[in-house]
């Protein structure tokens, strides 16, 4: 059968299951009756039903006497349900309220994006604005969290422990059992649980939702589906869904020789999760659409290779035609790993954790990890051009973008014992107007220079430099033109130097 669950989970089942008056044995595939099993992945998890006499199954239902499911391990958290109800031959479970049981959801120590379709002070299964700060302070455990902190649609920031006093900011902070939300709480030691109690929001509740702006949304239907079937008749006003392990856009015209992008690929809803739509039209009365189908499981593998830091936003980088010997790409920004993903086809999705808003923008670079064990830096890479449907050599530039997508080009892995053959010097002066001199140096003689300027969207602006170099300090202007001899706008540009064995960026402004 296929058993669905919302959240990762250990699970103990320890239920006898009793068919025409015998009793059968329930197992998985890798643990028998009554003992621990693997922890089971969020979404649908195959499990086999073993006759312990005849080794068979041919019954068309059978009645489960009690199934317990311990969230995380924690054995006090504990749903029992009478009432479950198997079809093998469609391997569906039936009338069962096992679905309810997993408003106890493990908060992990990143940012969680949430939702919360059961409430302890919901009375009706209506809508109803709640008070969020009530259902935190009451529900988490273990408590004694240090700090907390809940975003909201525009903009809105609850906080727990403000200036080294532990409050409330605002409080209260009223939500639905229909919005999402990200949360982030201190976890020195361990998960912590939200217990929720209460009743569910009906599935049949409807929401409007805006376009052209991200409408942050709860799911509330008990089961999974794949986003293209649970938005029904408006799958076509979705332009960009967001959600915490993933990212969807409509699909681009690109002309071939390319794999399809994961981004393009509709991805699993799942209970009690939250999520970032943005719409092309205006939906009045939405609600979500179920079916009978099982939708497929989306996993994330952590990366074994490269250590970075989630934060409550993300821009996206696909990287698509990845060579067979790559297991793992990362991400950096100023020498500092903002992203990486574990390399499992020939297409992958990095989530990429800049926070650019914070700081100045600067080019990402990447390095990839091989099934050799090497760690090589990327020496150059193309980005995708919506405009002309083409790729074209540039650089991705952090807060420049919600989404790149990029062909990875020429590997940076030096011969043993080359020196460093370039070096690219700071430009001045910096702030300038209206011009600027840029110096770099090669110890031995180059056949390919190139020194170009790029704006913060990554895109050209001038070549200065392009041919053979001799050894030693070379010299440039740019006066703040473009190709075509036209002035540019105020702002930060990158130069960029490329030899045969490497490339340096670095970040000017101009100010007029």
């Amino acid at each position: 059968m296929y058993f669905e669950i919302p959240i990762d989970l250990l699970v103990n089942i320890y239920s006898n299951i009793e068919v025409d008056n015998a009793v059968i044995e329930l197992k998985d595939q890798w643990e028998t009756y009554g003992s621990t099993t693997e922890i089971l992945k969020k979404g649908w998890n195959e499990i086999e039903f073993l006759d312990i006499w005849g080794e068979s199954f041919d019954v068309t239902t059978c009645y489960a006497e009690a199934t317990a499911v311990g969230v995380g391990g924690e054995s006090d958290i504990i749903t029992t349900t009478n009432d479950f109800i198997l079809n093998p031959e469609t391997g569906y479970y039936e009338n069962s309220d096992i679905e309810f049981c997993f408003d106890n959801k493990p908060l992990h120590d990143d940012w969680n994006w949430e939702s919360f379709p059961m409430m302890t002070i919901n009375s009706t299964t209506n809508n109803g604005d709640t008070n969020m700060v009530t259902e935190l302070q009451n529900n988490i455990t273990p408590n004694g969290y240090l700090w907390l902190d809940v975003l909201g649609q525009n903009e809105y920031d609850l906080e727990y422990y403000i200036n080294n006093i532990p409050q409330w900011d605002p409080n209260p902070y009223n939500i639905q059992s229909s919005d999402g939300l990200k949360l982030k709480l201190d976890n020195p030691s361990e998960n912590r649980i939200y217990t929720a109690t209460g009743t569910h929001v009906s599935e049949t509740t409807q929401i409007d939702l805006q376009a052209g702006q991200w409408n942050w949304i709860g799911y509330w239907l008990p089961h999974s589906e794949m986003s293209n079937v649970a938005f029904g008749d408006d799958w076509g006003k979705v332009t960009k869904l967001k959600s915490e392990d993933w990212y969807y856009q409509k699909k681009n015209n690109i002309r071939g020789g390319i794999n399809e992008p994961v981004t393009w690929s509709p991805k699993p809803l799942h209970y009690g999760e939250g999520y970032m739509v943005y719409l092309s039209e205006p939906i009045t009365g939405f609600s979500w659409t179920s079916s009978s189908e099982k939708s497929e499981n989306f996993e994330k593998p952590e990366s074994e290779n490269f250590i970075f830091e989630k934060k409550a936003d993300y821009e996206v980088i696909d990287v698509v035609n990845i060579e067979p010997a790559i297991i793992e790409i990362g991400v950096f920004a100023d020498d500092v790993c903002v992203g990486a993903v574990v390399v499992e086809d020939s297409s992958e999705q990095i989530l990429v954790y800049s926070e650019s808003a914070n700081r100045d923008p600067v080019p990402f670079d990447f390095e990839i990890i091989t099934d050799r064990g090497s760690s090589i830096p990327i020496k150059n890479y193309e980005v995708f051009n919506q405009g002309t449907g083409e790729f074209e050599k540039g650089i991705v530039i952090s807060g420049s973008q919600e989404y790149s997508l990029i062909l990875l080009g020429e590997e940076g892995e030096p011969e043993e014992g080359l020196p460093n053959t370039t070096k690219l010097h700071s430009n001045y002066p910096n702030p300038f107007n209206p011009s600027t001199t840029i110096s770099f140096s090669v110890t031995q003689n180059s056949d390919f220079v190139k020194l170009e300027i790029f704006n913060v969207k990554g895109q050209k602006v001038k070549t200065l430099f392009n041919g053979s170099a001799e050894e030693g300090l070379h010299t440039v202007t740019w006066n703040g033109e473009d190709e075509n001899n036209d002035p540019v706008s105020s702002g930060i540009y990158f130069y960029k130097l490329k030899t045969g064995e490497q490339e340096i960026s670095r970040k000017m402004l101009l100010m007029k």
